[in-house]
């Protein structure tokens, strides 16, 4: 978030890059928080541990949304005509 506070020094195409690598890293870490909760569902025991990774998955599941709306307000910006950046 910080970098793109700071997107005046950078190019759209950089800050849009930035995004789209979080949002990468967002769905890998989705998909190995989902296989932790199949793991813990499988054992009786883990039905309180449980609550963190699904805890975890919902914070997962609502963060491609806001890199997605992040997407449109860049794409909105670059079409509202050129911008400062390095």
């Amino acid at each position: 978030m910080l970098r793109l506070w700071l997107g005046h020094l950078a190019t759209p195409e950089t800050l849009r890059t930035l995004v789209e690598r979080h949002l990468a890293r967002t769905r890998d870490a989705l998909a190995e928080v989902r296989g932790a909760l199949r793991r813990a569902e499988q054992d009786p025991e883990w039905a309180f541990p449980r609550v963190a990774p699904a805890w975890s998955e919902r914070q997962h599941l609502a963060e491609p949304a806001l890199a997605e709306a992040m997407l449109a307000d860049l794409a909105r910006m670059a079409a509202s005509g050129p911008a400062d950046g390095a």
